[in-house]
């Protein structure tokens, strides 16, 4: 993905990601629990989570149309990190 990069240091490129996200598999969480995914952006406070979803008896969930999009900029020696965790629904009861 060199091509992406800025050629000069006062080029920057300003780029959006689109996620799509479908399930998660081999989950360590009960059946019948639900769960959703979390995202952060490096140090920005800005983020942004899933609907919920169900997990099933096999310990996967899935997401019939989940997607998100993320904008960033590319600056020559930078470096870009995102966060994703898979979160667990309290229970209220």
């Amino acid at each position: 993905m060199s091509f992406l990069l800025p050629r000069s240091h006062k080029e920057q490129r300003k780029l959006v990601f689109h996620f799509v996200l479908v399930r998660c598999e081999n989950l360590p969480v009960k059946s019948g629990r639900s769960v959703y995914v979390k995202w952060r952006r490096g140090s920005h406070i800005i983020s942004g989570q899933t609907s919920e979803a169900l997990v099933d008896s096999a310990g996967t969930v899935a997401w019939p149309s989940e997607s998100f999009s993320v904008k960033a900029t590319i600056v020559p020696k930078s470096e870009k990190k995102m966060t994703f965790s898979l979160r667990q629904v309290r229970s209220t009861t």
